[in-house]
């Protein structure tokens, strides 16, 4: 029996803006985005139904800070249609970080599925990579690049929360490295679909 989805939401879109010490930002993901040089990121997010969540990964690298404390370092800016009663309606957060001393951010234990989803996604650019290089007919370039991710999504496996999907994504490329002396044509051809399907639906599911 399939499921009945409604949606709720029309024409999303999120707008990242660095603030203070925040030098420039970074959308994860294969996502359509525009931006000012140096400045606010908009990317759509379209239409969204009933019970889903949306997961975005959003890096933002912060500038040396004289001054120990809470600081905003983006603020986040979602604008969206409520298909109800067709209202456009913009909701507005600050993005905080907490600036301490050297010795305490040492002893701080970064969040495992935050460093596990930016594994996931730097899988999926080495995917990009080693197509573009299999293009060229640079096959060691490519099993070079394969190799790499592999060791990292091996070095996750005994901390990240999504082990078993860590260990799908090391076979799948283990073949990819095997096959590309073979026939690169068809590797790159079938590591790009990966690449695309992976990023594109990445982030989106339903409670």
């Amino acid at each position: 029996m399939g499921v009945v989805l409604f949606k709720v939401v029309q024409a999303a879109s999120l707008t990242i803006t660095p603030r203070g010490p925040a030098a420039c930002l970074r959308l994860y993901g294969d996502l359509p985005y525009t931006r000012r040089t140096e400045g606010p990121l908009t990317t759509e997010l379209g239409d969204l139904n009933g019970g889903e969540t949306r997961k975005l990964l959003i890096h933002v690298p912060v500038n040396r800070m004289p001054v120990l404390g809470p600081a905003i370092v983006a603020e986040l800016t979602l604008t969206y249609v409520e298909s109800r009663t067709l209202t456009t309606r913009t909701i507005t957060r600050p993005v905080s970080v907490n600036v301490v001393s050297a010795d305490q951010a040492a002893a701080r234990v970064p969040d495992p599925a935050v460093r596990a989803e930016r594994l996931f996604h730097d899988a999926q650019e080495a995917r990009l990579r080693a197509s573009d290089a299999l293009l060229r007919d640079d096959v060691d370039t490519a099993a070079t690049i394969l190799t790499s991710v592999i060791d990292a999504l091996h070095q996750g496996l005994a901390w990240a929360p999504n082990a078993d999907e860590l260990l799908t994504e090391m076979a799948i490329l283990r073949r990819h490295a095997r096959d590309a002396r073979h026939d690169g044509a068809r590797v790159s051809k079938q590591v790009r679909s990966e690449w695309h399907t992976r990023t594109r639906k990445r982030g989106r599911f339903y409670e």
